[in-house]
């Protein structure tokens, strides 16, 4: 997952990758967003962070351990809880990636071109 903000064009972008396989076969599920009222990366991150919560869910993935790999060493130090998190509308993401039934685990991975 990957969040970035234009201050400029005050327009944000997210982008998720999911890999799973199910049945024996392999998927892979690519979503992007343009997104308004975002105030800076750091809440595009967690914009995308949110959206592949959701997405996770929509497929199906409850009660099964993933990963989730971002690029924003930032968040992810914030989510893992060795960083203050400041900013308004960032705690609830954060609360729903704590929130215990989440079987996921955050990693810092740069960004790759595909």
């Amino acid at each position: 997952m990957t969040g970035g903000f234009d201050k400029e064009a005050l327009l944000a972008g997210v982008g998720i990758v999911v890999y799973y396989d199910k049945g024996g076969e392999s998927f892979r599920i690519r979503k992007n967003e343009v997104m308004e009222e975002i105030d800076n990366n750091n809440e595009a991150e967690y914009a995308a962070l949110h959206i592949a919560l959701k997405l996770l869910e929509e497929i199906g993935v409850r009660n099964s351990p993933c990963t989730i790999h971002g690029d924003s060493q930032v968040v992810i130090k914030q989510l893992q809880g060795g960083m203050a998190m400041f900013g308004r509308g960032l705690e609830p993401v954060a609360r729903s990636y704590r929130n215990p039934d989440q079987k996921a685990r955050v990693e810092n991975q740069p960004d790759r071109t595909e």
